[in-house]
């Protein structure tokens, strides 16, 4: 008898355990008329360093519809991605939505090259209204600015603002999510603290001083850059040399220099998401030690008491290496004309220059006996690439052709994925790999700019390696 009391209290268990998961499921079913598309859900790891993380991928089935689902612990203003095509979409823990994309280009590749929006809307959901309410949100303080930007900014009527809240409240007299309480309020901050009687300071102390931090509301980050942003920079008594100095000795003596600013020793927790703003922002700065900055936005990730905060200083270190020299460099494996296989790793015994060209594009054609030359220079140490849009590929092998270019041509064919780890988002672009196919420059310099004086560095830098 006890056994079976044992036996039945653990499946009740694992029941409440397996309901309690599908609760935070977030589904979301789609109609795009077009098969074979990529689809993807991405969220935010953390808004502050905006690292994202795709969570669930899928294709467009025969008619064009896709079908994903997720867990989602909070609620998250993701991006709902089509083809290249990304667009936002508000969603809460355990609720379905379905969408239908309108208006997909002829050409996969038409709106990535003119990052146009994903156009969709929500048929049906079971949010409560929450979407449509955010939506209603941004549209109210969007025309009130329209309406009442000089009065605002120019005569000083901060008192409209109170106007914009009424007629928040008019329209939405109760918000389906507690999220959108806090979202509304940093969004009418945002506004208020462009106005001539707002200070910084009244809005530290009025928004974030000792309050809960909002890590997953975008208007709360969105405020928190306004108003953080460049703050260790501004601090009394301290300028360039003396951060700098400050970096180098550790996080001992950083915390030291941050108890000297009364809002920041008054709330240690506060005081090191500002840290993390400032280093995020510092590291690409001149006359400031890089190293030393990685080395404590490490320590933070390994030694906060802040758990977010090992997360947000984790992935602030993997954007700054993004792309970064002397890392790996993301994977190429495309096929030529003769739709043979060409991998970057191929060549990872020498330097490989990558250009990414249209053949619409007048300077990727014009730069080629350019780059031609630059082949020949370096024929023992340097492997050129040269990878077309599916759209111009056969015109920009044929223009190889007739000018007896030597390098390989490879097709893009629908991997705008690659596009996104090179972040491309311009023709022509260059991309130098150093041995090992590791990053040495992304982008580099066009022709005209230095390109090969760029080049020629970076194999001296590699020669005297020891």
């Amino acid at each position: 008898m006890k056994q079976a009391l044992i036996f039945s209290l653990f499946v009740c268990l694992n029941m409440l355990s397996a309901a309690a998961f599908a609760q935070t499921d977030v589904t979301i079913t789609g109609k795009t008329g077009k098969p074979g598309l990529l689809v993807r859900l991405i969220v935010y790891d953390d808004m502050l360093s905006e690292w994202q993380k795709t969570p669930v991928t899928t294709t467009t089935d025969a008619l064009g519809n896709f079908f994903i689902q997720t867990p989602l612990q909070q609620p998250e203003y993701a991006l709902l991605a089509v083809g290249p095509d990304k667009g936002e979409i508000f969603l809460l823990p355990g609720k379905t939505y379905a969408v239908e994309i309108d208006d997909l280009p002829a050409s996969a590749f038409a709106s990535y090259y003119d990052e146009e929006p994903l156009r969709f809307r929500i048929i049906s959901t079971t949010d409560g209204g929450a979407g449509e309410q955010l939506t209603t949100i941004n549209l109210i303080v969007n025309t009130f600015l329209l309406q009442h930007f000089n009065d605002l900014y120019r005569r000083g009527k901060t008192g409209m603002i109170d106007s914009l809240r009424n007629t928040i409240a008019e329209r939405i007299p109760h918000f389906a999510h507690p999220y959108l309480t806090d979202y509304c309020q940093y969004k009418i901050a945002s506004v208020e603290l462009a106005t001539p009687n707002k200070t910084n300071q009244r809005v530290i102390e009025t928004y974030f001083l000792n309050k809960p931090i909002q890590y997953g509301n975008i208007e709360y980050t969105s405020l928190f850059v306004q108003v953080f942003s460049n703050y260790l920079l501004n601090l009394r008594g301290y300028d360039q040399n003396k951060l700098d100095e400050a970096f180098k000795k550790g996080y001992a003596a950083v915390k030291q220099l941050l108890n000297t600013d009364a809002n920041l020793a008054a709330d240690p927790k506060l005081a090191e998401l500002v840290l993390l703003l400032n280093l995020k922002d510092i590291y690409f700065m001149r006359n400031f030690d890089k190293a030393a900055i990685s080395s404590l936005l490490n320590e933070i990730s390994l030694t906060s008491k802040y758990p977010k905060h090992r997360q947000v200083a984790a992935n602030i270190i993997k954007a700054d290496l993004l792309l970064a020299y002397n890392t790996p460099a993301p994977a190429i494996s495309l096929n030529d004309a003769s739709g043979k296989k060409v991998e970057t790793r191929q060549f990872a015994d020498r330097f490989v220059l990558i250009s990414f060209v249209k053949s619409d594009c007048p300077p990727c054609l014009s730069e080629l006996e350019d780059l031609q030359k630059i082949s020949e220079q370096h024929a023992n140490e340097l492997q050129l690439i040269t990878i077309a849009s599916h759209d111009s590929f056969v015109a920009t092998v044929k223009h190889f052709s007739e000018n007896r270019f030597t390098w390989p041509v490879l097709d893009l064919s629908d991997d705008f994925l690659l596009l996104e780890a090179y972040n491309i988002k311009a023709f022509p672009e260059h991309i130098i790999l150093i041995p090992g196919s590791r990053i040495g420059m992304a982008p580099a310099p066009a022709i005209d700019q230095g390109l090969d004086r760029h080049l020629e560095r970076l194999m001296k830098q590699q020669a005297n390696k020891p």
